[in-house]
């Protein structure tokens, strides 16, 4: 059989399924990955991240300033991602015991906000439009990736539908355009750009 690690329902999880196919079955604790069995007997070792990581700000124009946490927890927190005016953030975060996109305003830890019903893919962090008012991220529903667009303000997320391949990053572009990077079905990776003022949206180049 094989033994693999997947990101599913917001954590990594261990897997096994048999050579002669049939269904995967979940083992192992969650939180497990990158797993190393034994060839010749029934062993298995894997990777428990039990790290804590922390966002700090730094007044950058000081050469004696000392970070300080940004929105502190007892959970770790990632992929932060700057609005344009450098007064908003977005970021990844355990720190609700699940993983979650969370908002705020810089330097003011009352206005953090957890974003209802996204379940980020820890990979790339989020980009931002060139306003500030919403967020591109990638997330996953039902065990698939998809592209997911927030508006900071409301806290509404909306899954846009990609016209083809499985999203793995997005970014705005000026005049409703965005450039997506895909995964296709025969194992490599796409950037488009779209016009998304089409339905569905126009391909206007890829690479």
């Amino acid at each position: 059989g094989l033994v693999f690690s997947v990101f599913q329902s917001g954590t990594w999880r261990l897997f096994t399924v048999g050579i002669d196919g049939g269904e995967a079955r979940p083992i192992g604790p969650a939180g497990a990955r990158h797993p190393a069995t034994a060839l010749r007997a029934e062993g298995i070792a894997f990777a428990m991240d039990d790290s804590v990581h922390q966002l700090h700000l730094l007044d950058a124009s000081r050469p004696d300033a000392a970070p300080t946490p940004l929105f502190p927890s007892s959970a770790s927190d990632m992929l932060p991602s700057l609005a344009p005016d450098g007064r908003q953030l977005v970021f990844v975060s355990y720190r609700s015991g699940r993983i979650g996109l969370w908002w705020g305003r810089v330097g003011d830890p009352a206005s953090l906000r957890w974003i209802e019903g996204v379940v980020p893919v820890p990979r790339h962090a989020a980009s931002w439009s060139g306003d500030g008012r919403s967020v591109l991220l990638v997330g996953e529903r039902g065990g698939r990736s998809v592209l997911e667009e927030v508006d900071v303000g409301s806290g509404r997320a909306t899954q846009l539908a990609v016209p083809e391949g499985e999203p793995v990053q997005a970014a705005y572009l000026p005049e409703g355009r965005l450039l997506v990077v895909v995964k296709l079905g025969d194992g490599h990776q796409r950037l488009d750009r779209y016009d998304r003022r089409h339905a569905p949206w126009r391909r206007e180049a890829s690479i």
